[in-house]
């Protein structure tokens, strides 16, 4: 999972678009309902995002991330944090099937897809496993998944799309393909500017993402000691869909 290593200095401008407000949000709103679940695990924190925004919130947020490129813009995020959330806030470099703390948390928290790339059972049996032992009794997983009928029905179309900053331009081709039966190939050919020096760059990638439906999920939940809790379109908490491209995913570890 260190693909994202060959362009996370872009990684924020490729996703500018994103409405992380709107998703912390939402996130924020299936943590149970109680003043004392503060702490949060996220894995696959990404470039620290997410995790800055809960800190801000008030959560104590530690984050993992396989790739040390993501791990040092996370840090360098937070490093202009106020004192008192700044102390809220730490990132390690490290693989979520195989993460280790004595510490459980109330919550935790996988966006944007990270399982999706754990495209074994194996993989996402050491994952769910690895989260069930970190979180306390009555803690959640929360996490989103690429749902099924909607990538079989409408996910291989050629995509391209295109941001700029004061400093970059960035051009990037999505093509998709179907790899195995629930695992797309998604090919990224990224044409970077730099603009001060007025040079392109190219970076291309290969992605492999599983899709899911809920009864498999709810397969590897139970498998591995959760209750299923939630399954629903991403943001909008809809019932899902053909035409649902995102699911959110509540697993709870249940008191008893």
């Amino acid at each position: 999972m260190d693909i994202f290593n060959l362009y996370s200095k872009y990684y924020d401008l490729i996703y500018s678009d994103k409405n992380y407000t709107s998703e912390v949000n939402y996130v924020e709103s299936l943590f149970h309902n109680n003043s004392r679940y503060k702490n949060i695990l996220e894995f696959g924190c990404g470039t620290g995002i997410h995790a800055k925004m809960l800190a801000q919130k008030d959560y104590f947020v530690h984050g993992i991330d396989s790739s040390p490129e993501m791990i040092k813009v996370a840090k360098d995020r937070s490093s202009d944090l106020d004192r008192d959330i700044f102390n809220n806030i730490s990132f390690e470099c490290s693989d979520i099937r195989h993460f280790r703390s004595n510490n459980k948390y109330d919550n935790i928290i996988s966006l944007f897809h990270v399982i999706c790339y754990l495209t074994s059972n194996k993989d996402i049996e050491d994952a769910f496993r690895n989260a069930y032992v970190h979180l306390k009794k009555g803690g959640s997983f929360i996490f989103d998944i690429w749902h099924a009928p909607a990538i079989i029905e409408d996910g291989f179309s050629i995509r391209f799309k295109s941001l700029e900053n004061s400093d970059l331009l960035i051009n990037r081709y999505t093509r998709p393909s179907l790899h195995a039966d629930n695992i797309s190939k998604i090919d990224y050919d990224i044409y970077i500017f730099d603009k001060s020096k007025e040079t392109w760059s190219f970076v291309d990638e290969t992605h492999f993402i599983r899709f899911f439906t809920i009864s498999e999920i709810k397969y590897f939940a139970e498998k591995t000691g959760f209750s299923f809790a939630i399954g629903e379109e991403w943001i909008t908490g809809n019932t899902p869909s053909s035409k649902t491209w995102s699911v959110t995913i509540v697993l709870n570890k249940n008191l008893e």
